[in-house]
């Protein structure tokens, strides 16, 4: 878990470090390989923004999962087997 003010890089401190990881792996289907929590949404919707290219130049690609979006392309998503999960409970 990672805490801190506004703007002072958690998303690509972590984030990064997750790439690094899981890079060049292969997720199976309904079985994700990273899980990123946000408390809302929007901060979700602004994570993947972050880590959608940075996850391409590693072979990965990730979703948001999030109640108020399409939930068939959530699913699709989760069936066909995304390496990494940007959720919320929040709805």
């Amino acid at each position: 878990m990672g805490r801190g003010q506004t703007g002072s890089g958690k998303t690509l401190a972590f984030g990064l470090a997750l790439l690094s990881r899981l890079a060049n792996r292969q997720a199976k289907p309904q079985r994700p390989l990273g899980l990123i929590l946000s408390p809302t949404r929007e901060l979700a919707m602004q994570i993947s923004d972050v880590i959608t290219p940075l996850s391409r130049a590693v072979n990965l690609n990730s979703q948001v999962i999030a109640g108020g979006l399409a939930y068939s392309k959530q699913t699709q998503a989760l069936k066909r087997g995304v390496p990494i999960l940007v959720a919320t409970p929040d709805v």
